[in-house]
């Protein structure tokens, strides 16, 4: 009959044999890459604006980087889930995009001089996460065009 430590010794040998070798784990840039892509970025227009302002999306939540001097930035982030509503405002040339977040409720967060086709496309495409995140739906697609077809196709739903 075999003793306690013989047991644990089986155990660890077992759980020895069931890890994968460093070449098949993957990497924390590797999974951020695959289940957190970074699905759009659009930037302001730069001699509107001298420091460009940036909006990056990705599946988890919206980031708008204020350039405010030079190698100086601001970042502010929301959860698609804290989003309530985005808009964009038109312009003969320009656009200025608006989230109205849970928390920013009396002043909502505006990017201005940005392409309009580009606010307008970034609009559905929020719309459509929104929409996503509301369902529970699952995004199984890593590439970043094709999720952003789907969601644009999503968003026009809304």
């Amino acid at each position: 009959m075999p003793s306690i430590v013989n047991n644990t010794q089986i155990l660890k040998d077992k759980s020895k044999m069931q890890q994968p070798s460093i070449s098949e784990r993957k990497s924390l840039s590797q999974f951020v890459k695959e289940y957190n892509p970074v699905i759009l970025d659009i930037s302001t227009v730069f001699p509107f604006v001298l420091f460009p302002d940036t909006l990056r999306i990705d599946l988890q939540k919206v980031s708008i980087i204020h350039s405010e001097f030079f190698w100086s930035k601001r970042e502010e982030t929301i959860n698609i889930s804290d989003i309530l509503a985005v808009s964009v405002e038109s312009g003969p040339l320009f656009a200025t995009f608006i989230i109205k977040t849970k928390f920013f409720t009396q002043k909502p967060l505006r990017i201005r001089y940005l392409i309009k086709s580009e606010a307008t496309m970034t609009r559905r495409i929020i719309h459509g996460l929104m929409l996503v995140k509301k369902k529970d739906i699952r995004i199984d697609e890593t590439e970043p065009s094709k999720i952003i077809a789907m969601l644009e196709e999503v968003g026009k739903m809304s």
